[in-house]
Order: structure tokens, then sequence, then C-alpha cells
């Protein structure tokens, strides 16, 4: 009983690392005729939104969720501008309930061509609000800007997926000691 228990602690610990805004209904959308698309994110991150580069003109490419509950979601994000002009003309950031909030820096053109831009970010939320991150592609040409995202667990899931690893570790050890200690009786 008492194994059942420690391993369900263990089990709800790795499920609320993989729970959460990584497993929900995520909705692409990219606007105008443009070809954003999600890319392939670089270790560490759940998502990459690449911006548009087809030359549609103006093209805002969302990646959004709905919150199911109240709750305080907290991303690492990593941002790299690919445009030959510069950040200023794809700029990234998150979005909650259709207001766009740019996390990118505005720097002049030619300034900070291929320059990557990381930092954290928490997105306080009510129930039902929409949420995500953001690329918006001024010209669609040049080049696309790219922004990945990942959630950073809050601190009470570490600790529980702590406690839950120290205590299994602790039943392998005992098991192997009372295995062990049978054995040497056995002889």
């Amino acid at each position: 009983m008492k194994n059942s228990l420690v391993m369900g602690v263990a089990a709800a610990a790795l499920l609320s690392l993989t729970a959460g805004p990584a497993s929900a209904q995520w909705v692409l959308n990219s606007t105008n005729g443009g070809d954003g698309h999600l890319g392939i994110p670089d270790p560490g991150y759940l998502y990459q939104i690449v911006g548009s580069d087809n030359g549609v003109g103006e093209s805002l490419t969302t990646l959004e969720n709905t919150a199911a509950m109240a709750e305080t979601l907290t991303f690492k994000w990593s941002y790299t501008t690919m445009d030959c002009c510069g950040s200023v003309y794809d700029p990234g950031g998150y979005v909650i309930n259709g207001v766009l909030t740019q996390l990118t820096p505005s720097v002049g053109p030619m300034a900070d061509i291929g320059a990557t831009y990381t930092g954290v970010v928490s997105l306080v939320l009510g129930a039902g609000d929409t949420y995500g991150f953001y690329v918006d592609s001024t010209d669609s040409i040049l080049g696309p800007g790219t922004i990945e995202f990942g959630t950073v667990p809050e601190p009470s899931t570490w600790a529980m997926l702590l406690v839950g690893f120290g205590v299994l570790g602790y039943l392998g050890v005992k098991r192997r000691n009372g295995a062990l200690a049978s054995a040497s009786t056995e002889s």
C-alpha cells in the first residue's frame, strides 16, 4: 500500500510536468494568406513559431490556447530574426485575449540580423482567457522571425517531483537491502 502511494505521488509529479499548456489544444493561425507555420523547436522548448515569408505583406502568425482555470503560467522564450533588415520587421511576443505584447526590441533596420533574444515571462490568466505567442511579419519578405517557448514548472512541482523520486530511491535501496538480507539468511 505504501509503495502504491509513493508511486502515485511520483506519477502525479511527472504528470504535472507534462500536463498543462503543453498538452492542451493549441491553435495555429496565420493571417492575410501568410505562410507562418510551426517549426522544430530547440531542446528545452515545446513550440517554435516561424513567421510568414511569402511576400503577402503583413501577416500575423499566432499559436494560442484557452486557459481552463485562473492561473499564472510561466514561459521561457527565445526569439531569432532571419530577416535581413532585423527584428523591427518581424517582432514577436505574447498575446492575451487578442492584445499583443512585444517581447523583442524595436531595433533599427539592419542592426540585429541573426540576433537571438531570450527571457522568461509570466502570464496571469483568468478562466477562458486566450493566450499564446506570435510573430508579426510586417512585410513577409527577406527572412522570417521565429519565437520558441516552453513552460517553466512552478517550484512546488519541482519539490513534489524531487520528493517522489527521493522516496522511490529510498524504497529501491530498502528493497535491495531486504533482498540481500534474505539471500544471506538462505545461504
